[in-house]
This record gives structure tokens, sequence and C-alpha cells, in this order.
């Protein structure tokens, strides 16, 4: 035999072999590592369920319309799931028939199961694409802005209704009611923790129960300080169940708009502006036809209202009087509202007085002194919250200093780990409704919560959650208690103490394209960029203090904590 017949039987013999035996090994293997491959696919079945019922529940209670290409994604993972399940079975089945030997009688099973948990993984990673390309991804994972009807609640019944809240009621009503042509806008304003939006979300609820006699839908948008006028188009959309195409121009939706509300009775209620930025035209609403709508709009400024409303339509919130803040104060202080002596009494009425009127201040306030006993800590706190920070107005404009100084000591008397639990919070966009389950996952990756023996982190991350809202720190704002948000005013003390105090750096929600520059950023331990433009560190990045348990957290918790999609050592390591 010559070298070349040699060298051609060698190669295919090895081609023969390797077609041969190599299908017989990875059956070998495939029945080798069934019992590991089973667990994994239960695993990842459990996992896809999980994201299926996660994703379709955030939308629900969002009540928004599953984007095109994550819907069809959807639907094909639960295809999978139904043949996954029918796999799983018939593995279950077949190893019970074997006694657990081997599964030689049924020799294509092992290699389905192995070719199914890779499959998961891919339909996995397919999904979340879907989710990154869809429009404002942070809304589905993490965060959604308040725009849907079903997000504002009935306000709960406190017992308790100062005469300001219920004179302007009455005022507002009258308003409402008056001809269209009279009173087209009608505005309110007040000063931080006033009330403006409680008052608000009184007209709200009765509006909202009398609606089939006078407006056809109500609609309540809260603009905030980093407004778009696209967001309240598209809010207003939603309540009309109309579609806009994403690439779709602002004049393009406000034709829409136009033509979709011109024969329709609404009320439009926008809370909290904070200038006279909303071109009601521009957006798509045209008060002119002959209907009944109203505008209703509410702001801490009065030229702001003046601006949009008649001065004969504008009515400012007054601060309760005296013994309507002591009421409240002590219903909020005391086991019903009972005090328990009259020296203690003398003090809590100082305090309560300390608040202005305010009841944004009388609930914090009275929430944090109730789990004090002696009349010396009730003294005390009285003491720290008259000691106001002469520096803070000129620092801080936007928040009165004494009113600042009020909600900075319940901060203060926090326990260490709700104060960082509770800093968090102001790492999300203004106004923003924030997942508990996120926010709990956020807390135990920085080591906030402690696991007690057996029990789940979620559940004590809830008791966290618990605790802040029991202190009027945060709220609930879905009847499932699954989001809370942060009133601005304690949203805006959180970011003054946390950039002061703890070195952070907030940034969320404005419209920033690009991260900030290296002196921004050098000596912060924590930035949140979330709900900004941002989509990527600079190549240079360096923050030698940023807190090292950033770059610690799950891939899938980086872009909560930064508000972006990549980080550099996850660049580095292939991740995204």
């Amino acid at each position: 035999m010559d070298i070349g017949t040699g060298l051609a039987s060698g190669v295919l013999t090895n081609v023969v072999t390797t077609a041969i035996i190599s299908p017989i090994l990875q059956q070998l293997k495939d029945v080798w590592e069934l019992g590991k491959n089973l667990q994994l696919l239960n695993t990842e079945y459990d996992r896809m369920e999980e994201s299926l019922r996660h994703i379709q529940n955030q939308f629900e209670v969002q009540q928004r319309q599953l984007p095109e290409l994550v819907e069809r994604c959807l639907g094909r993972i639960k295809d999978a799931l139904v043949e996954a399940n029918a796999l799983i079975d018939r593995a279950n089945r077949q190893r019970e028939r074997c006694l657990g030997c081997c599964f030689f009688c049924s020799p294509k099973i092992p290699g389905e199961i192995r070719e199914w948990k890779t499959g998961f993984g891919e339909l996995f990673q397919h999904l979340q694409s879907a989710l990154s390309t869809a429009a404002n991804t942070a809304q589905i994972v993490g965060f959604a802005q308040p725009q849907a009807e079903v997000l504002l609640q009935p306000l709960p019944d406190s017992g308790f209704v100062g005469s300001g809240v219920e004179t302007g009621r009455e005022q507002l009503l009258q308003w409402l009611n008056e001809p269209h042509s009279l009173a087209r806008v009608i505005g309110v304003y007040g000063m931080a923790g006033v009330g403006k939006t409680s008052l608000l979300q009184v007209i709200y609820n009765n509006c909202k129960e009398k609606v089939s006699t006078k407006f056809d839908f109500v609609i309540w948008y809260t603009v905030s300080q980093n407004y778009k006028i696209e967001s309240l188009q598209d809010t207003i959309a939603e309540y009309l169940n109309l579609k806009f195409e994403p690439s779709s121009s602002i004049d393009t939706r406000k034709m829409k708009l136009y033509a979709s509300l011109e024969k329709k009775s609404f009320l439009l209620i926008l809370d909290d502006l904070w200038s006279s930025v909303v071109d009601l035209n521009q957006v798509g609403v045209n008060l002119g036809h002959a209907n009944s709508s109203k505008v209703l709009i509410s702001s801490r400024y009065k030229y702001v209202v003046e601006t949009m409303a008649a001065n004969e339509y504008c009515m400012m919130v007054q601060p309760l009087s005296t013994e309507e803040g002591w009421e409240l104060f002590r219903r909020r202080a005391f086991r019903n509202g009972a005090v328990p002596d009259n020296n203690l009494e003398t003090i809590a009425r100082e305090v309560a007085s300390e608040c202005k009127g305010l009841p944004l201040a009388i609930n914090t306030v009275a929430a944090a002194l109730a789990r004090k006993k002696t009349a010396e800590d009730w003294r005390r706190a009285l003491v720290l919250m008259k000691n106001v920070d002469p520096s803070f107005p000129s620092t801080h404009p936007t928040i009165d200093a004494e009113l600042y100084q009020r909600v900075r000591w319940s901060y203060h008397d926090l326990p260490n780990n709700l104060k960082m639990c509770f800093l968090y919070c102001a790492a999300f966009p203004e106004d923003a409704w924030i997942q508990v389950e996120t926010l709990v996952e956020m807390w135990t990756a920085e080591g906030l919560v402690p696991r007690k023996g057996t029990t789940y982190f979620m559940d004590v991350g809830r008791e966290y959650i618990d605790a802040l809202v029991d202190r009027c720190l945060i709220e609930y704002v879905d009847a499932k208690n699954e989001y809370i948000k942060v009133h601005d005013i304690l949203r805006d003390v959180a970011i003054y103490v946390g950039q002061e105090e703890e070195n952070w750096l907030f940034l969320s929600g404005q419209h920033l394209q690009h991260f900030p520059s290296e002196e921004e950023t050098r000596d912060r331990k924590r930035i949140s960029v979330l709900g900004t433009e941002i989509s990527d560190l600079p190549p240079d990045f360096e923050c030698p203090t940023l807190h090292e348990s950033t770059f610690n957290l799950p891939k899938r918790m980086l872009p909560y904590l930064l508000g972006i999609r990549k980080t550099k050592q996850d660049m580095e390591m292939g991740f995204f």
C-alpha cells in the first residue's frame, strides 16, 4: 500500500469512526448527564414561567399594551413551555418505567432534554433583547411613570379633612360645573407639602364617580420637572385607546389627538407644574370646541397657574389652621389620638406648630415621634427640628428650608439600615412608580437586607418597605402593593442628604444623553442615571470611589442601579 492510499484510508476510517462513534458517545453522555440536565431544564422552565408571569403582570398593572416584538417573543415562550412541560412529563414517566436505571429504552429523551435546556437559554436571550429594544424598557422592568387611569387609586378615608381641602373641593366643583366658555382652565397653587395633590385627588375621585353625567373620561397626569410633551400625548392616547406609530412626530400625534378629542367631553388634571411649559394646543388639546371639557392644573407657583388659567379661576390652597394641624398630628402620633399626659401634650403641640400646618410635615414628623415614649425624646426632637441649616436655602432653593428641616429630622430618626434604603428611592425618576421587587433586590445586593434564618429575603425587604410606609416617607400606589412612590419633597430631601452626606450622584429622570464628566463623578460612591437617555459608560470611565458592590451586583441588577445597559467591567468580560 503506498503512502497516499494509506493516508486516504486513514482519513476515511477517521471520518467513518467519527460519524458512527460521536453520536453514540453523545448519547451516552446525554444518558449519563440526564439527571443534571433534567434538573437544569426544570430550573429553566421555572425561570421562564416566572418571567412570563412577571412581565405580563407589569403591563397589566400599568395598563400598557405589550409591544409587538415582546408579544411575539412571549407567544413563542408560551408554546415552548407547553412542549417542555410535555417532555418533562415523558422523562419522568420513562424514569419510573425504567426504575431509574437508564434511558436506552427511549434514547431520544435525554438528547431532547439537553437541546431544550440550551433552547430555553436562547429564548431568554431573545426575550431580554426584545425588552431592551422596546420603548420605555425601564418602565417594564424597574419603574413606571403613573400615566394610566388605573394608576390613581381612590384616596383612603383618613377620618380627617381640613377646612382648606373641603372649601377647595367645593370651590373647584363649582367652577367645573360652570359653562365651558367661562372656566376652561382652572388653577390651584400653594407651597410645597400643603396638600395640592391631595385636593386634586379628591376632585379626581369625585368626578370619576359622576363621570357619566359630566365628563366622558377624566385624565390624570403628573407633569414633574422633567416634562416631555410626548409623555403627556401618550397618556391621553391611552385613555382614548389610540395608538401612535413609534416614529410619529409631535405634530402627527397632535393632529390625531385633536381629531379624537373633538367630540369628547373630558377633564384633564395636570398636577405639579414647575413652569408654564405645557402648551395645550401643541399637545393636541383644543378647548375651543363646543363641549364641556376642562383642564385643572396645580403648581407651587402662582405665576405658573396665572399664565395658563384666568385669574378669577385660580385659588390658593391654605395650610391647616393651628387646631386642624394639631388634630391631624394627634391622630397620627398617639394611639387612638389619646395624649398620655398634659406635660407631653404641651411639647407635642409645640412640635405640631413647627410643622406650619403642612400635612406632609405633620404626617412624617408625627409618624416618627409615635415611637418616642418620653418627654425628653420629644424635647430633643423639637430642638433638632428648629436647627435649620443656614446654607440650605441657597444651595437647594426648590425646598422650603423649614419644611426641609422637619422632614430631614424624620429621616435622621430612622435606623441606619432604613436610612440607606430610603435614599435608594431617590435613584428613580421623580414621580416614578418604583417596583417593590426591584427595590428590595437592590437593597439585598447592597447587603441592606440581612437574612433572618430561613426567612426569604423578599419578605424581610417588604418589612422594610412597610416600615418606611408606616413612617409616611413612601407610599403604596397600587391596589396590590407592588409599587411605591416618594413625594417629590421627600425625594428632594433624599437627594440633598444623599449627595451632601453620602456622596451619591442623582441624575435620574433628567434629559441626559451623555454620561456626566469625570469631575462630577470622580469621588462619588453611587451614581444613578435611571430614566435618562444614557446607554453606555464612556470607554475611559474611572471612578475609584464607586461603591464596590456596584460591580458585584448580578448582571441583571446593574441597569437598575446605574440606569445604563453596559458597565466597564461588563464590557471587558463580555457580559453584554
